[in-house]
């Protein structure tokens, strides 16, 4: 029996190895049986190669996220995002690579020249303390949305938010920035970033991009838990519309850290929901009704075919 169909949660490095594996077994048992078969062998060898050499496999890596195949990535566009992986960091320059994908270049660059000077300043109180905590409690094997959700919930408990909704005021006291930065948008942009400085400050620049209230208090969620979780050399923080475990990571932190589900369970009905209840619970918390509906699916509480398309 070859096929099979069933679920099971393994880490990338474990799929990894079990294709390693597999191939390396193919290889060995061509090559035993006399089987006149090179290509297989040649391709895997430099797959190998190409593994030991760091430029590369960062060549590599960076070609594959703008779903390029082996070799047809120009090679000055990967070229110019590897420069700017040494003053950018490499992880989000593969985050914004495997978003923008072509543009990756052209949308980095309208970051650095035009959304920086237009950043707010925003101050993460108690950061180092919240890191430890972060890395000591939710550092189990785990969904990644469940261990976002577990720093959020250490994140309130450490900034003393309390229960129930965040107010944008709130917000502006608990981050020491302007509250109309919340309401007024800062400008257009390729996506919400947030830019650190080189002294290792908890002091951030923030670009909030969006239109709506709603999106730029969830951008903003999702920039500082990136800014908790990502390593100090990370100058760039790029929350885009990528399904990497990266940005999986600052959904579920925003989620739970604005619409904590305990409470969003309290507010709701315990049965019978419907689009009116998503509806004033977005209200009442103060998020889209899409943030309220993703919090429940993540639960089990609704099906995800009752989650439109965001």
């Amino acid at each position: 029996e070859y096929m099979k169909n069933l679920d099971l949660q393994t880490t990338s490095h474990q799929f990894e190895r079990g294709i390693d594996e597999f191939v390396g077994a193919v290889v060995a048992r061509l090559v035993a049986e006399s089987v006149n078969e090179k290509s297989l062998k040649l391709l895997w060898d430099e797959i190998l190669a190409e593994r030991t050499d760091p430029k590369r496999h960062a060549w590599r890596k960076i070609e594959a996220l703008m779903s390029f195949d082996p070799d047809d990535a120009p090679e000055g566009l990967v070229d110019d995002l590897l420069q700017e992986a040494r003053t950018l960091g490499t992880s989000a320059i593969e985050e914004v690579a495997a978003d923008a994908k072509t543009s990756a270049l052209s949308n980095l660059q309208a970051i650095v020249t035009e959304t920086k000077t237009r950043a707010t300043q925003v101050r993460i109180p108690a950061p180092d303390k919240l890191r430890e905590r972060i890395w000591q409690e939710t550092g189990t094997p785990g969904l990644q949305w469940q261990r976002a959700a577990e720093a959020a919930a250490i994140a309130r408990q450490e900034w003393a938010v309390g229960e129930g909704p965040i107010s944008n005021r709130a917000l502006s006291d608990l981050f020491q920035f302007p509250e109309e930065s919340i309401e007024q948008q800062d400008g257009d942009g390729p996506l919400p970033v947030a830019f650190r400085g080189e002294n290792g400050s908890d002091e951030i620049g923030v670009f909030l991009k969006k239109n709506h209230p709603h999106a730029r208090r969830f951008a903003l969620s999702r920039l500082i838990a990136d800014h908790l979780i990502s390593e100090p050399n990370e100058r760039l923080l790029p929350a885009t519309a990528a399904k990497t475990e990266r940005q999986k990571y600052q959904r579920a932190f925003a989620q739970e850290f604005l619409c904590p589900f305990d409470q969003l369970r309290d507010f709701l009905p315990s049965t019978s929901l419907n689009e009116e209840h998503f509806e004033d619970a977005a209200d009442y918390f103060d998020v889209s009704p899409f943030v309220v509906m993703s919090v429940l699916v993540n639960k089990s509480v609704i099906d995800c075919e009752n989650l439109p398309l965001a």
